[in-house]
């Protein structure tokens, strides 16, 4: 086929009579149409490393690189709401203090349990209730869980909450967490 029938879009290159309108493509008079895709170098390279492999231990490891910042942030916030002012058991519970605990938990070995969580956004209300849980169960918060769910209102659904709450003495977490907030 003629270089001038060579049409390159979206990462494919086309050969043969081809007409692009937006995303689509048409193939005129019901022509051969060769259609390749070009591999960017990175990805031969990881092909290459994957049929080399003779063990699934052997294959290229992905880092995963973890937001640590977004987690705290949203996890201090929950300390400048006027929830926690409310349910706090003791006025040396302060919005500072809060913040502390947030702190010392991101520079714990639980970081990246935290962040790996966060990354998912499903699952950054739970992370919020178990740690609202974890603070009621340590005595930093008066009341039940369906009750600080309520004044909380984190998600529309208290009950959900309420259970997530609930769930956070479940978390790898808890023992270290509680000990700490007992020993400030």
């Amino acid at each position: 086929m003629e270089n001038n029938k060579k049409r390159h879009a979206f990462g494919v290159t086309f050969t043969g009579d081809v007409t692009f309108h937006g995303p689509m493509f048409d193939i005129h008079d019901n022509e051969h149409v060769h259609i390749s895709a070009e591999k960017m170098p990175h990805e031969e390279l990881v092909d290459d490393q994957l049929e080399m492999a003779t063990d699934i231990t052997q294959l290229p490891q992905v880092e995963e690189e973890l937001n640590y910042f977004q987690p705290q942030l949203h996890l201090k916030r929950l300390f400048d709401m006027e929830w926690f002012e409310i349910c706090r058991a003791k006025p040396v519970y302060t919005r500072k203090w809060g913040e502390g605990v947030v702190e010392a938990l991101m520079d714990s070995k639980w970081k990246d349990h935290i962040a790996r969580e966060w990354s998912s956004a499903r699952r950054r209300a739970a992370l919020k209730g178990y740690l609202i849980g974890i603070l009621k169960d340590a005595g930093v918060l008066k009341g039940s869980y369906d009750s600080i769910a309520l004044v909380a209102h984190i998600i529309n659904n208290t009950r959900t909450f309420s259970r997530y709450m609930s769930l956070g003495k479940k978390q790898p977490y808890y023992p270290w967490l509680v000990d700490y907030l007992k020993n400030t």
